[in-house]
């Protein structure tokens, strides 16, 4: 009985080591399961942050084109108006001037008529005018010589 006993006590020790190390084993494996569970749960959510943060880039990016996108639409609108100002200036300048001719020509007509008259009246347009023509021949001249010597 002692023996038998003693058998069964190995045995049952054998049986209660079996049971530890497949406790043990079971336990390793469950511990092995969920780090892979936290590894994915982890991956999961670095994919996810990477995906949003790309969101971020991609729309501060664009936000980024479209602002540069108006700021050259607004200095292409200074521009133009600058340059229309300038126009509307030149135009006002170019104005003016042709005025300031227009009223020195007639100012300068009006004085020639005056003076024409008043030379009638003395008699001396005709002095004048021979005077005109005889320069004007003598001129008229020089410039055949120039020519011939040339």
């Amino acid at each position: 009985a002692a023996e038998k006993y003693r058998q069964w006590l190995g045995q049952r020790r054998v049986e209660l080591q079996a049971a530890r190390e497949a406790k043990a084993k079971e336990e390793e494996e469950a511990f092995i399961e969920s780090q892979r569970c936290e590894i994915a749960a982890r991956e999961a959510f670095r994919k996810r942050e990477e995906e949003r943060l790309r969101k971020l880039r991609e729309e501060r990016e664009r936000a980024e084109k479209e602002e540069h996108k108006l700021w050259e639409e607004a200095q292409q609108r200074a521009e133009q108006e600058r340059n229309e100002r300038v126009e509307r200036h030149r135009e006002r300048l170019a104005k003016l001037v042709q005025d300031k001719r227009e009223a020195e020509e007639e100012r300068f007509r009006r004085e020639e008529e005056l003076r024409l008259e008043q030379e009638k009246a003395r008699g001396e347009y005709r002095k004048r005018r021979q005077a005109e023509i005889a320069k004007e021949k003598e001129r008229r001249q020089m410039e055949e010589e120039r020519k011939w010597e040339a």
